[in-house]
């Protein structure tokens, strides 16, 4: 049986305001695999809503460590 070559995959990460997702696509750029974190959804205890924490004083935040779950 003939040997197949190895194709390159490429790995392309989105961090939005809502959520983390990753896409990887071959070297004819076909997307091959999609996965997604909703921060509101899959990290609840950083209580975001759309992926933003409002602190007492009304600033807007994104907690860091929260993307670094997401990862």
């Amino acid at each position: 049986m003939p040997s197949r070559s190895p194709s390159a995959h490429f790995l392309g990460i989105e961090l939005a305001t809502d959520q983390l997702r990753a896409s990887i696509v071959d070297e004819q750029l076909d997307l091959v695999g999609v996965e997604a974190v909703d921060f509101d959804v899959e990290v609840p205890e950083f209580q975001t809503h759309g992926g933003i924490f409002t602190t007492p004083e009304a600033a807007y935040t994104t907690p860091v460590e929260m993307w670094i779950k997401a990862l």
